[in-house]
């Protein structure tokens, strides 16, 4: 079988290596972040991307599946995206629901991640990593955030749920929406929006 391998760059690169690491590390943000800082670049001018997909490996030993450990190559295609290394958010969610599915969870570099299948790995977010990014984000002072891509996520729409809260359908047609409504919804998402920047008091542009 044949298929194409998505993000097998890094494995061959010297500077990553081919090494089983989640793709939305808050402690590899922040050493970037401290770059812009040193570079002049405003924490105004910068928002958080939150990925709907997961990033997905084959171990090179199945006894060895924390970070660091290493793949040989990328995690097999999905039933939709039918691309070897990526898995949209349905897809990791059909796994989540596998009696053969282990779940783990790093607090402090917000990494998710699952082994499955004996020899299958791959990182992705939900609504306890969200959240943790979410808390990152505003104690940076970034603008507010974005999603790639809406579209990878269930036709349910946890992803965006676990991201956002609870919502309605109609909620997102916008348009529908009466204008009281939809200022009161602009309102609650105007924190990650970057249209009202919640600044807590340990707020700082990342020089202390």
């Amino acid at each position: 079988m044949s298929y194409d391998l998505h993000g097998m760059w890094d494995q061959h690169n010297k500077f990553t290596g081919p090494y089983l690491e989640g793709h939305t590390n808050v402690t590899e943000m922040d050493q970037g972040l401290d770059l812009l800082w040193r570079n002049g670049v405003k924490p105004s001018n910068i928002v958080l991307g939150f990925a709907f997909y997961g990033r997905s490996f084959t171990m090179t030993d199945p006894s060895c599946s924390k970070p660091g450990c290493t793949f040989s190559t990328s995690g097999l295609p999905g039933s939709c995206t039918n691309t070897g290394g990526i898995l949209s958010y349905s897809e990791v969610k059909s796994r989540n629901n596998s009696l053969s599915t282990f779940t783990f969870y790093d607090e402090q570099s917000t990494v998710k991640y699952n082994v499955y299948e004996g020899n299958q790995w791959i990182s992705y977010n939900n609504k306890q990593s969200f959240f943790d990014k979410k808390k990152f984000l505003s104690g940076r002072c970034l603008d507010g955030l974005m999603i790639w891509a809406i579209d990878q996520d269930t036709q349910s729409h946890v992803a965006l749920q676990g991201l956002l809260g609870d919502f309605s359908a109609r909620q997102l047609e916008g348009g529908n929406l009466d204008p009281k409504t939809a200022t009161v919804l602009s309102l609650a998402f105007g924190a990650y929006t970057g249209q009202n920047c919640f600044v807590t008091p340990t707020c700082t542009d990342g020089s202390a």
